[in-house]
C-alpha cells in the first residue's frame, strides 16, 4: 500500500512536466502503445469559434483512460467527445500542439493543429415583408438562415445614405425600427450578422433588396402653453409663458381677440394681431395699446409639421385664452423744446423741437382760451395767421392721446408797430465795395437784444447777406459799386424757455446806401514818386517788393511801365467796422483788382530788402519793408492797417492832397529812402511826406 501512494505522488510530479515538453513516452519494456489518427491537422479559410476538425485516439494492448490537451487555446480548443474523440475547434490564426495522455502518464502522444482565418459568411436573410407603420415607426418580417444570430437593418433616407443600423435577433423572425420622423420616406435594408461589432464579425454576403416605406403623418397638436402671466403699463402688454414639453412643438401662435385699438386709435394690423413666437423665446409685447383697456389673447401651440391647436384634426384643442387690462395713463407727455417764435410782415410763426413722447398726439397753440393753432404732435412748426396788431400772450402746449397735459409754455410777442426793432438805423459806403450800417442798441434792464442785419441790392432784390453782427456797427463787404442797398436790422431776444426774432420791416430799422470803389494814386515828396508794387506792365519784372518809382521814361522802371499805378481803399484787414484806418489791394488804372495787399513785415524770406531801382544804395535792411502780397500772408494785421495822418504841407501836385503822414495800426510811420518804403518810429527828415489823390468810382 505504501508503494502504491509514493508510486501515485511521483505521477503528479512528472505528469506536468512531459505534458509541458509533449515528448511521446513509452516503455520500451511493454509491449502497448498508444495510436492517433493524425499527427498534423491543417483548419484552412477557418471560421473562428465556428470551424473545427475530430481527433481520435486509442490504446492497443494497454489499458487506460486517454485524455487530450491544446498547449495553445488562443489558436485552437479541444472538447473530447466520447473516450477516444475530441473536437478542435478554431480560434485564431497559428500553430498549436494537441497532446493526446494517459491518465497514468504512461504513454503521451501530440498532434499539431495549424489555423488559417478565412472571410466566412453566415447565408442571406430572405423573405423580407413590410410590416405595420407608425408616425414614428415601421416593422419588418424575414426569414433568418441558421448561422446567423442576428438580423441587421440599415435605416436610410431617400438618397440612400445611411442614418442609423439596429440589430434584432434572428430567430425572432421580425422586428420594430424606433424613433423614426412623421411622414418622412426611409430605405431599408437586410442582412444576417454574428458578433458584429468585434473581431470575429461575420454578415451576409448580400444585403435584401432595398425596402421603401413611410411614415405616417403626425396631425395631434402640442399641449398648453402653461404659466400664462401679463405685465402692463398705461400703454404695454407683455405676454409670457412656458413652453409645453412636447416633442414636436415649435411655436407659440398668439392672436388678439378683443376689437380693441391701439393708443392713437388705428387698428391692429394682421401682423400685430397673430403673432407667432418660436420655442424658446416665450415671450410677445404690445407697445402701443390704449391706457385702461381690456384685451383678449388667445395662445395656441403649433408643432413642426404645421399642425397647431384649433386647427381640422384638432378642433377640440381651443388653446389658452388671456385676458389682460391696461393701466390707467396719468402721465403728462414732455413738452416741446427750442422755440423760436418769429415775426415778420407776413405774420407770426412758431417753430420747436417735437417732444420724445410717444403718445403726443397734437401739440397746441393759444391765446387766452383761444386756440390760434393745432397741430399733430410730429410737426415742426405753426402758422399764427389770426394775431391784430398789438402784443400778445400765447401758450404752447402737447397733448397726448389720453387727454393729459404737458407743461404750458408762456410767451409774450408783438406784432405790426408794436414790434421791437432797432431804431436810427443809417447806412453809408465805406471805402471801398462796402457799406457800414449803424443802429441803436434798444435793449434794457429786462431784455437783452441780439441782432442780425438782412443786405438786399435795391435792383435785382438779391439778397447778400443775412448776418449776425456782435455790436451796434456793421461792415457788410463784397458789394457791387454803383449799386444801392437797402440794409434791415433786426433784433432777436432769449426769452424764459423761447427766442422771439423780429424779422419785420417797421419805421427807422432800415436804411440804404449805394456802394462805390475807391482808387487812390499815392506819391512820396521826393520827386513825387508813386508807392506801387515792383510789377512790371508785362510781368517781365517781378518782386513782392513795394518801391516807389518816377515818371521819367529814361528810367527803366517808368511809372508808366508799372502794372499796378493804384490802391484799391478797402475796409481794414484789422477791423472792417473802422472809419479811421483801411487797407490797401493793388489795382490796375482802370481798378481791376490784384488780390495784393500793402503790408510792412519785420522780415519775409525770399524778399528783397535791397532791390535799387535807380542803380544808387539805399535801403535798411533792419527796418520793415514794404511787400505785396495776398491777404492770407498777412501776419499781423496791425502792419496792413493805415491812416492818413496830420498835415505837413500844402499840395504840391494838382489834384492832390496836402502832405503828411500815413501811419500804421502798429503805431508806425510809413517812410521811403531813395525808392525804398519801410516802416520808422517817425519821420527822419523834413519835407519827406506822403499825399495821395483819390478816383471814385460808382458815386
Amino acid at each position: 500500500m505504501k508503494e502504491k501512494i509514493i508510486k501515485a505522488a511521483v505521477l503528479m510530479f512528472i505528469l506536468p512536466a512531459f505534458l509541458m515538453s509533449c515528448v511521446d513516452v513509452e516503455k520500451a519494456e511493454e509491449s502497448g502503445s498508444l495510436v492517433i489518427s493524425q499527427s498534423e491537422i491543417s483548419i484552412d479559410n477557418a471560421l473562428a469559434t465556428s470551424s473545427s476538425a475530430e481527433i481520435t485516439a486509442y490504446l492497443e494492448n494497454a489499458d487506460g483512460v486517454v485524455n487530450f490537451k491544446s498547449l495553445n487555446e488562443s489558436v485552437v480548443t479541444v472538447e473530447k467527445t466520447s473516450p477516444n474523440k475530441a473536437v478542435l475547434t478554431a480560434q485564431g490564426d497559428g500553430t498549436a500542439k494537441i497532446c493526446v495522455y494517459t491518465d497514468d502518464g504512461k504513454y503521451v502522444k501530440y498532434c499539431t493543429v495549424n489555423v488559417t482565418l478565412g472571410k466566412i459568411f453566415c447565408h442571406d436573410v430572405t423573405d423580407i415583408k413590410e410590416g405595420e407603420v407608425t408616425e414614428e415607426s415601421a416593422s419588418l418580417f424575414w426569414t433568418a438562415p441558421s448561422d446567423a444570430s442576428l438580423v441587421e437593418v440599415s435605416v436610410m433616407d431617400e438618397s440612400l445614405e445611411i442614418l442609423n443600423v439596429v440589430y434584432f435577433p434572428a430567430k425572432d423572425g421580425s422586428g420594430t425600427v424606433e424613433n423614426l420622423e412623421p411622414k418622412t420616406v426611409y430605405n431599408f435594408k437586410v442582412r444576417g450578422a454574428n458578433n458584429p461589432g468585434t473581431s470575429k464579425e461575420v454578415f451576409s454576403k448580400n444585403y435584401s433588396d432595398v425596402i421603401q416605406m413611410e411614415t405616417d403623418e403626425f396631425v395631434l397638436a402640442p399641449g398648453n402653453v402653461e404659466d400664462v402671466i401679463a405685465r402692463v403699463t398705461d400703454h404695454t402688454i407683455t405676454l409670457t409663458w412656458t413652453d409645453p414639453s412636447d416633442k414636436y412643438y415649435s411655436a407659440a401662435v398668439i392672436t388678439v381677440t378683443s376689437d380693441a385699438k391701439k393708443f392713437d386709435g388705428s387698428a391692429f394690423t394682421s401682423e400685430e394681431t397673430e403673432i407667432e413666437v418660436p420655442i424658446g423665446k416665450k415671450y410677445v409685447s404690445w407697445s402701443d395699446v390704449q391706457a385702461d383697456t381690456e384685451y383678449t389673447f388667445n395662445i395656441r401651440s403649433k408643432d413642426k409639421f404645421g399642425n397647431v391647436q384649433g386647427d381640422a384634426n384638432n378642433a377640440s384643442a381651443e388653446g389658452v385664452n388671456y385676458t389682460a387690462r391696461t393701466e390707467e395713463d396719468v402721465d403728462a407727455p414732455s413738452a416741446v423744446s427750442d422755440v423760436f417764435i418769429d415775426v415778420s410782415s407776413d405774420g407770426v410763426s412758431c417753430s420747436w423741437t417735437c417732444p420724445d413722447t410717444f403718445d403726443a398726439k397734437n401739440i397746441v397753440v393759444a391765446e387766452n382760451d383761444t386756440e390760434l393753432a393745432r397741430v399733430p404732435a410730429s410737426s415742426v412748426s405753426a402758422v399764427l395767421s389770426e394775431l391784430t396788431e398789438g402784443i400778445h400772450s400765447l401758450k404752447i402746449w402737447v397733448e397726448d392721446y389720453d387727454e393729459n397735459k404737458s407743461a404750458v409754455l408762456a410767451a409774450e410777442v408783438a406784432t405790426g408797430a408794436s414790434a421791437s426793432a432797432p431804431s436810427d438805423v443809417t447806412a453809408e459806403a465805406h471805402f471801398s465795395d462796402a457799406i457800414i450800417v449803424k443802429w441803436t442798441d434798444i435793449s434794457d434792464a429786462e431784455t437783452s437784444w441780439n441782432y442780425s442785419i438782412r443786405c438786399v441790392n435795391t435792383s435785382d432784390e438779391t439778397e447778400y447777406y443775412n448776418i449776425n453782427p456782435d455790436s451796434t456797427v456793421c461792415c457788410i463787404q463784397n458789394l457791387t459799386a454803383g449799386s444801392t442797398y437797402k440794409a434791415s436790422v433786426y433784433c432777436s431776444a432769449v426769452k424764459d424757455g423761447y427766442t422771439v426774432r423780429y424779422v419785420t420791416d417797421v419805421a427807422g430799422n432800415s436804411a440804404s446806401a449805394k456802394a462805390v470803389r475807391i482808387l487812390r494814386d499815392i506819391r512820396f515828396n521826393w520827386d513825387s514818386r508813386a508807392l506801387v508794387p515792383f510789377i512790371s506792365a508785362d510781368e517781365s519784372t517781378v518782386f513782392d517788393n513795394v518801391v516807389c518809382v518816377q515818371h521819367d521814361s529814361a528810367k527803366e522802371f517808368d511809372l508808366a511801365n508799372m502794372k499796378y499805378p493804384v490802391w484799391i481803399v478797402r475796409p481794414s484787414l484789422s477791423n472792417p467796422a473802422s472809419e479811421e484806418y483801411f487797407s490797401l489791394e493793388a489795382a490796375t488804372s482802370s481798378g481791376e483788382e490784384s488780390g495784393l495787399y500793402l503790408d510792412f513785415e519785420a522780415s519775409s524770406s525770399g524778399f528783397s530788402t535791397d532791390f535799387d531801382v535807380d542803380n544808387t544804395t539805399w535801403g535798411s535792411a533792419s527796418n520793415p519793408h514794404g511787400y505785396a502780397v495776398e491777404s492770407s500772408a498777412v501776419t499781423d494785421v496791425t502792419t496792413a492797417s493805415f491812416k492818413i495822418g496830420d498835415k505837413v504841407l500844402d499840395s504840391s501836385i494838382t489834384g492832390f492832397s496836402d502832405w503828411g503822414h500815413i501811419l500804421t495800426e502798429s503805431g508806425k510811420e510809413v517812410y521811403a529812402s531813395n525808392s525804398n518804403p519801410y516802416l520808422v518810429d517817425s519821420i527822419p527828415k523834413e519835407n519827406e511826406y506822403w499825399c495821395y489823390k483819390d478816383t471814385v468810382i460808382g458815386e
